[in-house]
C-alpha cells in the first residue's frame, strides 16, 4: 500500500506492507514542475508503481493508494471540491484520474482527517476514540474524531477551523479557494508577517524564514517574539476552548510547524489552567511530519484487506 502527501511544493510517499511495516520513502519536488492536477497525478502514478518496484514487490503489486490533500474532499466521490496551495484544483476527480493510472483502488482525503488517523493508529491517540487533531502550518485545519472515526460533516467541511471568526478581525466570508482569517493570523505566513513588519524597525531583529524560528525566539527571550508568540498562544486558547466545550474529547492535538512548537502548547496550557469545565488535555503531535502518511496506510489497510478476502472467496 502507498500512502501519499500533496503539499504547495511536494509529493511524500510512504510504501508498507499489509502488517503496516514501513519499506520505503520517497520525494518528489513540485517547486519547478506544472502543478496542474494531470500533471501532479501522473507524477502520483509514476512514482508509486516506482516505489514498488524499487523494492521488491511481486510483479510490482499495488494493493492500494490513499493521497492526503490540504482541501475538503468529497471522500465518496474521491474529488477535490477546494485546494488553496496549488492553483486549478477545484472541483478535480483525483480519486478516477489515479485509479484510471494505476488500476486499483484509490482513496483521497483530507490531509488533516488523515493526520488524525494516524495518531490513532500509531502516536499520540492511540486507543483515544474521542479526540481532535488541530494542525496549524501554513493553513489551519482540525480532524474530529468521534465514536473511533473520522467526523467529515454533511458537505465534508467539518474540521475547516482555519474560517472561524476572531474577535477584532475583519468579518469577511469564508472563500472554499483562499484561507480563512483564522489561518490568515495564526499560519506561518500571519506569524512571519509579524515578525517582519513589527519591531519598529529595528536593524538588530534577525532574519527568520520560517514561523517555527520565531517561536524559538521568544523562547530565548526576545521581547518582540515573545509578543507574537503570547497574541497567537491567546487565539489558539479560545480555538481549544471552544472546540473542547461543544465535543469534549478526551484530547486535543496540536501538529504542524506551529502547532507542534513546545513553546506554544506551554503558552496554552498556561492559558487554560483552572477551567474547570471543561476539562482539555493537551498533547503534541507524537508522528510529526509522518502524520498524514500514516493515517494514509491506516485508512487503506481495512479496505485493501477486506478485498483480498472477497478475492479469496470469489477465487474458492
Amino acid at each position: 500500500m502507498v500512502g501519499a502527501e500533496i503539499t504547495s511544493d511536494s509529493v511524500d510517499f510512504l510504501l508498507a506492507d499489509l502488517n503496516g511495516q514501513e519499506l520505503g520513502r520517497a520525494r518528489i519536488d513540485l517547486s519547478s514542475v506544472p502543478s496542474k492536477p494531470p500533471n501532479v497525478c501522473s507524477l502520483i502514478a509514476a512514482e508509486a508503481r516506482r516505489l514498488v518496484r524499487k523494492h521488491g514487490q511481486a510483479g510490482g503489486q499495488l494493493l492500494g493508494l490513499v493521497v492526503g490533500i490540504p482541501a475538503i474532499v468529497n471522500v465518496n466521490e474521491g474529488s477535490v471540491l477546494s485546494f488553496t496551495p496549488l492553483e486549478n484544483w477545484r472541483a478535480v476527480p483525483v480519486g478516477r484520474m489515479l485509479q484510471d493510472k494505476l488500476k486499483c483502488p484509490v482513496i483521497v482525503e483530507n490531509d488533516t482527517n488523515l493526520a488524525a488517523q494516524g495518531e490513532y493508529y500509531r502516536g499520540a491517540a492511540k486507543k483515544q476514540d474521542n479526540f481532535v487533531f488541530i494542525t496549524i502550518g501554513e493553513g489551519v485545519g482540525a480532524g474530529i474524531f468521534l465514536n473511533g472515526q473520522i467526523y467529515r460533516g454533511s458537505q465534508w467541511s467539518a474540521g475547516e477551523i482555519g474560517y472561524l471568526r476572531v474577535p477584532n478581525i475583519s468579518r469577511e466570508k469564508p472563500a472554499i479557494d483562499a484561507y480563512g482569517r483564522l489561518e490568515k493570523v495564526l499560519g506561518a505566513s500571519g506569524i512571519l508577517k509579524s515578525w517582519r513588519s513589527g519591531n519598529n524597525g529595528s536593524r538588530a531583529r534577525p532574519q527568520v524564514n520560517r514561523a517555527a524560528e520565531v517561536l524559538d525566539l521568544a523562547a530565548a527571550g526576545n521581547a518582540h517574539a515573545k509578543q507574537i508568540l503570547k497574541q497567537r498562544a491567546i487565539i489558539l486558547a479560545d480555538v481549544v476552548l471552544d472546540m473542547a466545550l461543544i465535543l469534549n474529547p478526551s484530547v486535543i492535538l496540536l501538529g504542524g510547524e506551529v502547532g507542534s512548537h513546545p513553546r506554544l502548547l506551554q503558552e496554552v496550557t498556561k492559558l487554560l489552567e483552572g477551567s474547570e469545565v471543561p476539562v482539555v488535555r493537551i498533547k503534541l503531535s507524537a508522528l510529526g511530519a509522518s502524520a498524514v502518511l500514516w493515517g494514509a496506510i491506516y485508512s487503506c489497510l481495512e479496505p485493501v484487506i477486506l478485498s483480498l478476502i472477497q478475492t479469496s472467496k470469489l477465487a474458492g
